[in-house]
């Protein structure tokens, strides 16, 4: 009962994601050259009104995913997340006034037959609930610190390389948010909400988060959703799981053939990813140029 729940509730996070990814992106795009990794580009961006509406989304995305992370495994509920990128479909309808293509509902099969496959295969099983503090602590250091050597990269580069990277550190953030909203939820389980008060996952989660909304605006402002999404959307829930796995106590199937199934899921999956978000891209402001000629000119028709 409780894993159909989380299901349901990262399903509805993932269409809440989708939906905030392309109003923020479309929102962030327009702001002044040279905000990036700074203040200035929350303080304009809080000025439009299609950037306030996906950050409505991306409450909704936070709330699901914490009813989600309350009820399921990080190695659960983390990759039934990806779903997102399927409900750019529907919304590329909306805003770029065309149809998808044949080859985008041939990748959103290809999504989901990687997420089925990565599943089956994994079997995700719950731990003992609370994480080891000592190793989240540890694994939380060594992940936010690779985070920012990826950002002050991305920030001394132009063009594309800087809106991957920073899509890159924006994942690798959001991945340790999500082991501390789980912290966070069981210890609200357990303890009650009060505990919050006094504990050290909640200020964490409080400050990494607005690191990562910062870097995910900067990497929106930085390109194209088919720059900034694909690596976001891959290192989220890899981290995610290894923290599951690592601090959390949760278990993926580790026989031969197992790991094999998981290894195909989740390279299928991110081949997916990196297609889908090129096609639900939307024209950038600087005419940045994505993967191919054919999403070249979907931004094309986008724009006419």
């Amino acid at each position: 009962m409780h894993g159909g729940l989380a299901v349901l509730a990262a399903l509805g996070s993932a269409l809440c994601f989708a939906t905030s990814s392309v109003l923020q992106q479309h929102g962030a795009a327009r702001a002044p050259r040279g905000s990036g990794l700074h203040l200035d580009l929350l303080r304009h961006l809080v000025t439009r009104p299609i950037w306030l509406a996906g950050l409505t989304a991306a409450l909704g995305t936070v709330g699901l995913q914490a009813l989600a992370l309350s009820t399921g495994e990080l190695v659960l509920v983390e990759p039934v997340l990806i779903a997102g990128l399927l409900f750019a479909l529907p919304l590329s309808v909306v805003l770029e006034r065309r149809r998808p293509r044949l080859q985008e509902w041939g990748w959103a099969a290809a999504l989901i037959a990687g997420l089925v496959l990565f599943l089956a295969a994994a079997h995700p099983r719950a731990g003992p609930g609370l994480p080891d503090d000592e190793r989240l602590w540890q694994f939380g250091i060594v992940v936010l610190a690779v985070a920012a050597t990826v950002a002050l990269l991305g920030s001394a580069l132009g063009g594309r390389h800087r809106a991957m990277l920073l899509g890159a550190a924006t994942g690798l953030t959001y991945g340790v948010v999500a082991a501390l909203l789980k912290y966070s939820c069981a210890l609200a389980g357990r303890e009650g909400i009060g505990w919050l008060v006094t504990s050290w996952p909640a200020y964490a989660l409080v400050v990494v988060g607005a690191a990562g909304i910062l870097l995910n605006q900067a990497a929106y402002q930085a390109g194209p959703l088919c720059g900034a999404l694909p690596p976001l959307a891959i290192c989220d829930p890899l981290i995610a799981m290894l923290f599951g796995v690592a601090t959390f106590g949760e278990h993926l199937d580790t026989a031969a053939m197992n790991v094999a199934g998981e290894v195909a899921g989740f390279a299928l999956m991110t081949a997916a990813i990196i297609r889908l978000a090129g096609f639900a891209a939307g024209r950038h402001p600087t005419r940045t140029r994505c993967d191919s000629p054919e999403q070249e000119r979907a931004l094309a028709t986008a724009a006419s």
